[in-house]
Protein backbone atom coordinates (compact mmCIF):
# COMPACT_ATOMS: atom_id res chain seq x y z
CA UNK A 1 0.00 0.00 0.00
CA UNK A 2 2.99 2.35 0.15
CA UNK A 3 3.34 4.87 -2.67
CA UNK A 4 6.78 6.18 -3.67
CA UNK A 5 7.36 9.36 -5.66
CA UNK A 6 10.64 10.55 -7.13
CA UNK A 7 11.19 14.29 -6.91
CA UNK A 8 14.04 16.71 -7.58
CA UNK A 9 14.61 16.73 -3.81
CA UNK A 10 14.80 12.94 -3.44
CA UNK A 11 12.38 10.09 -2.77
CA UNK A 12 9.12 10.64 -0.89
CA UNK A 13 6.77 7.99 0.49
CA UNK A 14 3.12 7.88 1.48
CA UNK A 15 2.08 5.15 3.89
CA UNK A 16 -1.49 6.40 4.31
CA UNK A 17 -2.99 6.11 0.82
CA UNK A 18 -1.48 9.34 -0.58
CA UNK A 19 -2.98 11.59 2.10
CA UNK A 20 0.50 12.71 3.15
CA UNK A 21 4.03 12.21 1.83
CA UNK A 22 7.21 12.24 3.91
CA UNK A 23 10.88 12.40 2.95
CA UNK A 24 13.02 9.27 2.93
CA UNK A 25 16.64 9.26 4.03
CA UNK A 26 19.59 7.83 2.11
CA UNK A 27 22.83 7.01 3.93
CA UNK A 28 26.24 6.16 2.53
CA UNK A 29 29.90 6.32 3.53
CA UNK A 30 31.11 8.28 0.50
CA UNK A 31 34.64 8.51 1.89
CA UNK A 32 35.06 4.76 1.54
CA UNK A 33 36.82 4.73 4.87
CA UNK A 34 34.23 2.74 6.78
CA UNK A 35 33.15 5.73 8.84
CA UNK A 36 29.68 6.55 10.08
CA UNK A 37 27.10 6.69 7.27
CA UNK A 38 26.41 10.18 5.97
CA UNK A 39 22.90 11.44 5.19
CA UNK A 40 22.72 12.36 1.51
CA UNK A 41 20.62 15.24 0.21
CA UNK A 42 18.78 15.89 -3.06
CA UNK A 43 19.53 12.52 -4.61
CA UNK A 44 17.99 11.76 -8.01
CA UNK A 45 16.29 8.38 -7.69
CA UNK A 46 16.52 6.28 -10.84
CA UNK A 47 14.26 3.40 -9.85
CA UNK A 48 12.32 1.98 -6.90
CA UNK A 49 11.17 -1.61 -6.47
CA UNK A 50 9.52 -3.42 -3.57
CA UNK A 51 10.69 -7.01 -3.08
CA UNK A 52 8.51 -9.94 -2.05
CA UNK A 53 10.10 -9.88 1.43
CA UNK A 54 8.99 -6.25 1.94
CA UNK A 55 12.39 -4.64 1.45
CA UNK A 56 12.45 -1.55 -0.76
CA UNK A 57 15.29 -1.16 -3.26
CA UNK A 58 16.29 2.08 -4.98
CA UNK A 59 19.01 3.35 -7.29
CA UNK A 60 20.45 6.84 -7.59
CA UNK A 61 21.34 8.63 -10.83
CA UNK A 62 22.53 12.00 -9.62
CA UNK A 63 24.61 13.91 -12.16
CA UNK A 64 28.07 14.91 -10.99
CA UNK A 65 27.97 12.60 -7.96
CA UNK A 66 28.86 9.04 -7.03
CA UNK A 67 25.79 6.82 -7.26
CA UNK A 68 24.80 3.64 -5.47
CA UNK A 69 22.09 1.04 -4.93
CA UNK A 70 20.17 1.29 -1.67
CA UNK A 71 17.89 -0.96 0.37
CA UNK A 72 15.39 -0.25 3.14
CA UNK A 73 13.55 -2.49 5.58
CA UNK A 74 11.03 0.16 6.66
CA UNK A 75 10.57 2.18 3.45
CA UNK A 76 11.97 5.34 5.03
CA UNK A 77 15.66 4.84 5.80
CA UNK A 78 17.76 3.57 2.88
CA UNK A 79 21.30 2.29 3.39
CA UNK A 80 23.96 1.51 0.81
CA UNK A 81 23.85 -1.94 -0.76
CA UNK A 82 27.57 -1.73 -1.49
CA UNK A 83 27.75 -0.82 -5.18
CA UNK A 84 28.98 2.77 -5.14
CA UNK A 85 30.27 3.93 -8.53
CA UNK A 86 32.00 7.28 -9.13
CA UNK A 87 30.41 8.11 -12.51
CA UNK A 88 27.65 5.56 -13.25
CA UNK A 89 23.98 6.47 -13.32
CA UNK A 90 22.10 3.40 -12.06
CA UNK A 91 19.14 3.22 -14.45
CA UNK A 92 17.09 0.06 -13.83
CA UNK A 93 16.72 -2.42 -11.01
CA UNK A 94 14.79 -5.70 -10.86
CA UNK A 95 14.29 -8.00 -7.86
CA UNK A 96 13.44 -11.68 -8.28
CA UNK A 97 10.05 -12.60 -6.79
CA UNK A 98 11.07 -16.14 -5.89
CA UNK A 99 14.36 -15.07 -4.28
CA UNK A 100 14.33 -11.45 -3.06
CA UNK A 101 18.08 -11.57 -2.36
CA UNK A 102 18.64 -11.80 -6.14
CA UNK A 103 18.77 -8.32 -7.65
CA UNK A 104 19.89 -7.16 -11.10
CA UNK A 105 20.88 -3.55 -11.88
CA UNK A 106 21.96 -1.73 -15.03
CA UNK A 107 23.75 1.58 -15.40
CA UNK A 108 24.83 4.16 -17.93
CA UNK A 109 28.43 5.30 -17.47
CA UNK A 110 29.04 8.79 -18.77
CA UNK A 111 32.03 9.48 -21.02
CA UNK A 112 35.07 10.53 -18.98
CA UNK A 113 38.61 11.57 -19.88
CA UNK A 114 37.86 11.34 -23.58
CA UNK A 115 36.62 7.75 -23.37
CA UNK A 116 33.24 6.69 -24.75
CA UNK A 117 30.17 6.10 -22.59
CA UNK A 118 29.46 2.50 -21.58
CA UNK A 119 26.87 0.30 -19.90
CA UNK A 120 27.13 -1.74 -16.71
CA UNK A 121 25.19 -4.82 -15.62
CA UNK A 122 25.49 -6.23 -12.10
CA UNK A 123 23.81 -8.91 -10.00
CA UNK A 124 23.70 -9.82 -6.33
CA UNK A 125 22.42 -13.12 -4.93
CA UNK A 126 23.00 -12.23 -1.28
CA UNK A 127 20.89 -9.11 -0.84
CA UNK A 128 23.65 -6.65 -1.73
CA UNK A 129 26.44 -8.04 0.44
CA UNK A 130 28.42 -8.64 -2.77
CA UNK A 131 27.92 -7.86 -6.46
CA UNK A 132 29.03 -9.61 -9.66
CA UNK A 133 29.84 -7.68 -12.84
CA UNK A 134 27.97 -9.58 -15.56
CA UNK A 135 29.54 -7.66 -18.44
CA UNK A 136 27.75 -6.36 -21.53
CA UNK A 137 29.65 -7.93 -24.44
CA UNK A 138 26.59 -9.92 -25.62
CA UNK A 139 24.64 -6.73 -26.36
CA UNK A 140 24.74 -4.77 -29.63
CA UNK A 141 24.42 -1.07 -28.84
CA UNK A 142 23.49 1.83 -31.07
CA UNK A 143 24.82 5.37 -30.69
CA UNK A 144 24.51 5.18 -26.91
CA UNK A 145 24.90 2.15 -24.61
CA UNK A 146 21.38 2.29 -23.15
CA UNK A 147 20.72 -1.03 -21.39
CA UNK A 148 17.48 -1.39 -19.46
CA UNK A 149 16.35 -4.39 -17.42
CA UNK A 150 12.77 -5.30 -18.30
CA UNK A 151 11.89 -8.18 -15.99
CA UNK A 152 12.67 -11.46 -14.26
CA UNK A 153 10.64 -14.64 -14.63
CA UNK A 154 8.20 -14.99 -11.70
CA UNK A 155 9.22 -18.66 -11.41
CA UNK A 156 12.97 -18.63 -12.08
CA UNK A 157 15.41 -15.88 -10.98
CA UNK A 158 17.88 -16.96 -13.68
CA UNK A 159 15.55 -16.01 -16.56
CA UNK A 160 15.97 -12.29 -17.17
CA UNK A 161 14.97 -9.88 -19.94
CA UNK A 162 16.82 -6.71 -20.95
CA UNK A 163 16.31 -4.12 -23.65
CA UNK A 164 18.83 -2.14 -25.66
CA UNK A 165 17.20 1.20 -26.37
CA UNK A 166 18.13 2.76 -29.70
CA UNK A 167 19.96 -0.31 -30.99
CA UNK A 168 19.27 0.78 -34.57
CA UNK A 169 18.55 4.13 -36.19
CA UNK A 170 16.29 5.91 -35.98
CA UNK A 171 14.61 4.28 -32.93
CA UNK A 172 14.87 0.49 -33.09
CA UNK A 173 14.97 -1.39 -29.77
CA UNK A 174 16.18 -4.96 -29.21
CA UNK A 175 15.04 -7.40 -26.53
CA UNK A 176 17.46 -9.92 -25.00
CA UNK A 177 16.90 -12.98 -22.80
CA UNK A 178 19.22 -14.73 -20.37
CA UNK A 179 18.50 -18.19 -18.97
CA UNK A 180 21.65 -18.48 -16.85
CA UNK A 181 21.32 -15.57 -14.47
CA UNK A 182 22.78 -12.93 -16.76
CA UNK A 183 26.00 -14.75 -17.65
CA UNK A 184 25.04 -14.90 -21.33
CA UNK A 185 22.35 -13.15 -23.39
CA UNK A 186 20.51 -13.97 -26.62
CA UNK A 187 18.70 -11.43 -28.79
CA UNK A 188 15.08 -12.61 -29.06
CA UNK A 189 13.36 -9.62 -30.69
CA UNK A 190 14.30 -6.74 -33.01
CA UNK A 191 11.89 -3.84 -33.30
CA UNK A 192 11.90 -0.97 -35.76
CA UNK A 193 10.45 1.24 -33.06
CA UNK A 194 10.54 1.80 -29.31
CA UNK A 195 9.54 -1.08 -27.04
CA UNK A 196 7.33 0.45 -24.37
Amino acid sequence: GDIYATTFEGLRVSQDGACTFTDTEFYNDLSGGGGAPVLLENEWIGEVEIASDGKVWATTSTGGAANDIYVSTDGRRFDSANNLHPVAWWKTLRVAQTNPDTVYVSAFVIATDGGPPSALLYKTIDGGASWTDLGTTDFDFGNQPNLLLEGISPNNPDIVYARVRGARAPQGDDLYRSTDGGVSWTKVLEMHGIIS
